[in-house]
């Protein structure tokens, strides 16, 4: 008698974990990323999740790591520095928000970020966005926002 009841619950397990796998599969993938504009946090040729369902009716958040639409199926993935509204400022090798050292735990130590531009000020709808290896990466300090309709999901590390 005990089997079919130890049975009964072993496909009732099975089946939420059916359930959650499939909800799972429908809002996340991966993505293979291509350069080192992220290094070290994200390498070249390093495959990583994306959530294409993290931001329904808000926006990203500042530390986010963002894929983000360029063309048809190009995609770019950089981190969220500057909400809309916020005025960015790069100025002795650092980078503020209104006027407030960004502490940014996830550079390498002595990371010196660099621009032509010493300040931004971020349009409503639009967000800042750099990459982690500053001497590389092609991001906002070249006179670019970035959308939020371009935003394609979240990078999940």
């Amino acid at each position: 008698m005990k089997a079919p009841i130890i049975l009964r619950w072993l496909l009732v397990a099975m089946l939420i974990l059916s359930i959650s796998t499939l909800s799972l599969a429908c809002t996340s993938d991966t993505v293979l990323v291509a350069g080192d504009f992220m290094a070290p946090t994200i390498t070249h040729e390093q495959s990583v999740a994306i959530d294409r369902n993290a931001y329904g009716d808000e926006g990203p958040q500042r530390w986010d790591i963002i894929l983000i639409r360029i063309a048809q199926d190009q995609g770019i993935v950089l981190r969220v520095i500057g909400l809309p509204g916020e005025t960015i400022t790069i100025e002795d090798g650092a980078v503020y928000v209104n006027e407030f050292l960004l502490v940014e735990p996830y550079l390498p130590p002595g990371t010196i970020t660099e621009s032509d531009t010493k300040e931004f000020i971020v349009p409503s709808g639009n967000y800042f966005v750099l990459g982690d290896n500053r001497a590389e990466a092609a991001d906002s300090r070249q006179g670019f926002f970035v959308p939020l309709t371009t935003i394609v999901g979240k990078i999940k590390l």
